[in-house]
Protein backbone atom coordinates (compact mmCIF):
# COMPACT_ATOMS: atom_id res chain seq x y z
CA UNK A 1 0.00 0.00 0.00
CA UNK A 2 1.51 3.47 -0.73
CA UNK A 3 1.77 6.10 1.97
CA UNK A 4 -0.43 9.15 1.36
CA UNK A 5 0.62 12.46 1.24
CA UNK A 6 -0.71 15.57 1.60
CA UNK A 7 -1.46 17.87 -1.61
CA UNK A 8 -2.35 21.74 -1.89
CA UNK A 9 -3.92 21.95 -5.13
CA UNK A 10 -4.98 24.90 -7.48
CA UNK A 11 -7.76 23.92 -10.02
CA UNK A 12 -8.87 26.15 -12.45
CA UNK A 13 -11.38 26.00 -15.86
CA UNK A 14 -12.47 28.72 -18.29
CA UNK A 15 -15.51 28.90 -20.93
CA UNK A 16 -15.84 31.50 -23.79
CA UNK A 17 -19.67 32.48 -23.57
CA UNK A 18 -21.17 35.48 -25.44
CA UNK A 19 -22.18 36.85 -28.80
CA UNK A 20 -19.42 35.22 -30.56
CA UNK A 21 -17.55 33.52 -28.47
CA UNK A 22 -16.00 36.65 -27.56
CA UNK A 23 -15.63 36.71 -23.52
CA UNK A 24 -13.39 34.50 -21.45
CA UNK A 25 -14.77 33.11 -17.80
CA UNK A 26 -12.16 32.09 -15.43
CA UNK A 27 -12.92 30.54 -12.54
CA UNK A 28 -10.40 29.35 -10.00
CA UNK A 29 -10.41 27.04 -6.43
CA UNK A 30 -7.88 25.88 -3.57
CA UNK A 31 -7.96 22.47 -2.50
CA UNK A 32 -6.37 20.08 0.19
CA UNK A 33 -5.96 16.09 -0.62
CA UNK A 34 -4.60 13.17 0.34
CA UNK A 35 -3.02 10.82 -2.73
CA UNK A 36 -0.44 8.70 -2.99
CA UNK A 37 1.55 10.53 -5.77
CA UNK A 38 1.34 13.67 -7.59
CA UNK A 39 -0.28 12.36 -10.58
CA UNK A 40 -3.15 10.97 -8.03
CA UNK A 41 -3.38 14.00 -6.59
CA UNK A 42 -3.49 15.97 -10.01
CA UNK A 43 -6.33 13.29 -11.02
CA UNK A 44 -8.90 14.03 -8.21
CA UNK A 45 -8.44 17.64 -8.69
CA UNK A 46 -8.77 17.53 -12.05
CA UNK A 47 -11.80 15.07 -11.32
CA UNK A 48 -12.87 18.70 -8.93
CA UNK A 49 -12.56 20.33 -11.29
CA UNK A 50 -14.49 18.45 -14.19
CA UNK A 51 -17.52 18.03 -11.20
CA UNK A 52 -17.24 21.99 -10.40
CA UNK A 53 -17.30 23.80 -13.71
CA UNK A 54 -19.09 20.55 -16.30
CA UNK A 55 -18.31 20.49 -19.65
CA UNK A 56 -21.87 20.34 -20.23
CA UNK A 57 -21.64 23.84 -19.13
CA UNK A 58 -19.32 24.82 -21.67
CA UNK A 59 -16.34 24.95 -19.75
CA UNK A 60 -13.14 24.08 -21.06
CA UNK A 61 -9.44 23.98 -20.48
CA UNK A 62 -9.80 22.14 -16.61
CA UNK A 63 -6.65 21.76 -14.83
CA UNK A 64 -5.07 20.84 -11.62
CA UNK A 65 -1.63 22.67 -10.53
CA UNK A 66 -0.32 19.86 -7.31
CA UNK A 67 2.03 21.20 -4.99
CA UNK A 68 2.89 18.19 -2.46
CA UNK A 69 3.34 19.44 1.60
CA UNK A 70 6.48 18.55 3.18
CA UNK A 71 5.97 16.91 6.94
CA UNK A 72 8.60 20.08 8.12
CA UNK A 73 6.01 22.12 6.50
CA UNK A 74 3.36 20.76 7.88
CA UNK A 75 4.56 20.00 11.51
CA UNK A 76 5.76 23.57 11.19
CA UNK A 77 1.96 24.34 10.60
CA UNK A 78 0.43 22.10 13.32
CA UNK A 79 2.69 23.44 15.85
CA UNK A 80 1.91 27.74 15.18
CA UNK A 81 -1.54 26.47 15.45
CA UNK A 82 -1.18 25.16 18.90
CA UNK A 83 -3.34 26.66 21.57
CA UNK A 84 -0.76 27.19 24.15
CA UNK A 85 1.58 30.23 23.06
CA UNK A 86 4.04 29.64 25.22
CA UNK A 87 4.46 25.78 24.23
CA UNK A 88 3.98 27.04 20.24
CA UNK A 89 7.12 29.71 20.84
CA UNK A 90 9.35 26.94 22.66
CA UNK A 91 8.36 24.29 19.83
CA UNK A 92 9.19 26.84 16.80
CA UNK A 93 12.48 27.54 18.33
CA UNK A 94 13.40 23.58 18.24
CA UNK A 95 12.06 23.09 14.48
CA UNK A 96 14.23 26.40 13.41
Amino acid sequence: MSKVKLYALSICAMRVVGPERAFVTEAHAALVLLAASDEEAREKGLKQALKRWPAADSWVRHDAVVYEVSKDYLSRALYAMADDEEKRARDLDLLA
